[in-house]
């Protein structure tokens, strides 16, 4: 099975594209999906990263006016190198993993969340946890996205300084 890499964002709370990081546009280019865990705040950010390429998936945070992203969901599963891949922006993430995990009706093997503001990985039994930060207001004083590779099975997160 093919290796796919993966760029994860969250809490980017910002009304302009142009507020977006530069490494980040140009990290797209070597990723084959882009995902944004929620705080979006405006179309504009997705329209964005759209254009870069990569297929986007995003859900909607807390600060995420409904209307403006008709499309969004609240939670994502998907499959992604024989992975059950959940995405959601983590507002029961106060509660620890198990918050995050109730936010799905089938348990995925690896989920990508938010809403904290700090980066950081976590297990809970069978399934690894992702936050890759904020890029725009961090609480753990560096902006971040993350990179991960995915092959069967296995997981490769990296933080990425923005």
């Amino acid at each position: 099975m093919t290796a796919k890499r993966i760029l994860v964002l969250s809490d980017s709370h910002m009304t302009d594209a142009a507020q977006l990081p530069n490494s980040l546009l140009l990290a797209t280019g070597d990723c084959d999906r882009i995902i944004h865990c929620g705080d979006i705040t405006s179309p504009e950010i997705i329209s964005a990263l759209q254009a870069c390429d990569p297929p986007v998936s995003y859900v909607l945070g807390n600060m995420d006016d409904p209307h403006a992203f008709p499309d969004a969901k609240k939670s994502l599963l998907f499959e992604m190198c024989g992975m059950k891949v959940g995405v959601v922006h983590g507002l029961k993430a106060s509660n620890g993993p198990l918050g995050i995990l109730k936010e799905f009706d089938e348990r995925p093997d690896l989920i990508f969340y938010g809403h904290t503001h700090r980066k950081g990985i976590s297990n809970y039994e069978d399934t690894i946890l992702i936050n890759p930060g904020s890029v725009r207001k961090p609480k753990d004083k560096v902006r971040s996205y993350a990179i991960v590779e995915l092959t069967a099975g296995e997981v490769q997160p990296r933080f990425v300084a923005c």
